[in-house]
């Protein structure tokens, strides 16, 4: 989980900085406490419909969910942890294999309308685990008719299908998922908890997948299971266009082009411990320095994709908080190395003329004076000490004004690129944190500016 980190000038404020809504005097409308309550029993709740409000959006918008869940386990339910022989065997009532428990991690996908992506960090599933990985596929596609892979290391999920109508999620039926994997293989720094830490999910929607996935992969240079990397051919424009998914004539070309690359990331969080090498066990110097190498990767990474003409995605948790307004009660500036760290992290991905100047979703949307946060440490009562730490970052090319301004304003263009985000929000409360530290965070694409690319 995150450590907070900074430069001397973010720390900097000489402001008073109140406590967070959740601090203030207020009347709770649910007396659900996911705290209280034994993580191996952890249920979906029907008290949650904080999500609600994504039943009936509209169809062809793209949503993209993060969230570091703090191990993927209690949310699988115990009814799909059981060996896999459990499945074949008849029920009291006759029911061969049937279950009608709905696991939290399936609650979740359906309470929030069955996003097109959900990109899970820090799943501490061991890499030799199939059981478990087996588990999240099912998870994700319980009540889906559709069958999908049993959960993939590859680029493309095998015994795949995806003639769902795309408009099913929006009737309240599973239309499906694909589930990938990115797992420590890291013998030097991924060890202990039986192999059980780290590790990223990316669940991708079967219609989401069958338009527009080239491949999903770990990159190179990440042997700790921290990156996975989509590849899409979904291109946006500044100009709504034609509907995208509903256009059944959309067929992907033999080689499509990767347009839109989405990232989930689960970065390296500073710590004063060594780093050793992956490859001899030598000692490379801290796991500060680590992150550091860490943002030099994704940058050098993030820039190819750009000189290659693609925009990219970057949702996950980045183990840093960017300015004083990211943290409450106060912003971490001691040791110095997490002043370094976030000064690193601001620089490659915000603000540093060599970086990627890329823009911070939440604040795009919502200005620099909205306190809102994805941390909440177990432990403490909820917002006593609290972080934004999870972040969906976006390529500067999908919010701002494109060369395709044609015969309109520099203004009514402004404002047209700014539309392709639609909303970038955390759902930052007890009941939607679950078992995790983490709340889940989101961002919604316009659908309207699905550039549909015609079949060659």
């Amino acid at each position: 989980m995150a450590g907070r980190s900074g430069t001397r000038a973010l720390a900097s404020s000489t402001r008073a900085i109140s406590p967070p809504a959740s601090l203030r005097k207020r009347k709770r409308s649910t007396t659900i406490s996911p705290s209280g309550i034994e993580i191996s029993r952890l249920t979906a709740s029907p008290s949650i419909t904080t999500g609600s409000r994504f039943r009936g959006s509209n169809p062809d918008d793209v949503r993209i969910f993060s969230w570091n869940v703090n191990g993927i386990t209690p949310l699988l339910g115990a009814h799909l942890q059981k060996p896999i022989t459990s499945f074949f065997k008849a029920s009291p009532n006759g029911d061969q294999g049937k279950n009608d428990e709905e696991s939290p991690l399936g609650a979740f996908l359906r309470r929030h309308g069955f996003p097109q992506v959900l990109c899970l960090q820090e799943v501490m599933i061991n890499p030799k685990d199939e059981r478990t990985k087996r588990a999240v596929t099912m998870a994700a596609n319980e009540g889906s008719t559709i069958p999908s892979d049993s959960g993939s290391d590859s680029d493309t999920p095998t015994g795949f299908r995806s003639d769902v109508s795309p408009a099913a999620s929006s009737e309240g039926s599973n239309p499906g998922y694909q589930a990938f994997f990115n797992l420590p293989r890291d013998k030097y720094n991924a060890r202990g908890f039986g192999g059980r830490l780290y590790g990223v999910c990316t669940l991708v929607r079967n219609d989401f997948w069958r338009a527009y996935g080239i491949r999903c992969r770990p990159v190179e240079w990440d042997v700790e299971g921290r990156v996975l990397l989509m590849e899409t051919s979904l291109e946006l424009s500044p100009r709504p266009v034609s509907s995208p998914i509903k256009g059944a004539s959309r067929i992907v070309k033999d080689s499509p082009t990767c347009k839109l690359a989405i990232l989930n990331v689960y970065a390296v969080n500073g710590t004063d411990n060594p780093y050793k090498s992956p490859e001899s066990g030598t000692i490379m110097g801290t796991r500060h320095e680590h992150k550091r190498r860490f943002h030099a990767a994704l940058l050098k990474d993030c820039l190819a994709l750009q000189r290659e003409g693609s925009q990219f995605v970057l949702a996950g948790d980045f183990n840093v908080s960017r300015t004083p307004v990211d943290s409450h009660p106060y912003l971490r500036t001691k040791p110095e190395e997490h002043v370094l760290n976030r000064a690193d992290f601001n620089d490659k991905f915000f603000t540093g003329s060599d970086g990627l100047r890329a823009v911070d979703s939440f604040r795009w949307l919502h200005g620099h004076s909205q306190r809102k946060f994805t941390y909440y440490p177990r432990g403490k009562p909820w917002g006593a000490g609290c972080d934004r730490v999870d972040l969906i970052i976006l390529s500067r090319g999908l919010v701002e004004r494109s060369s395709e301004a044609g015969e309109t304003s520099q203004e009514e263009e402004q404002q047209r690129c700014q539309k392709i985000l639609k909303e970038a929000d955390m759902l930052d409360n007890e009941e939607e944190r679950g078992p995790s530290d983490h709340v889940p965070l989101w961002v919604t694409l316009d659908g309207s500016r699905i550039r549909l690319q015609s079949a060659q």
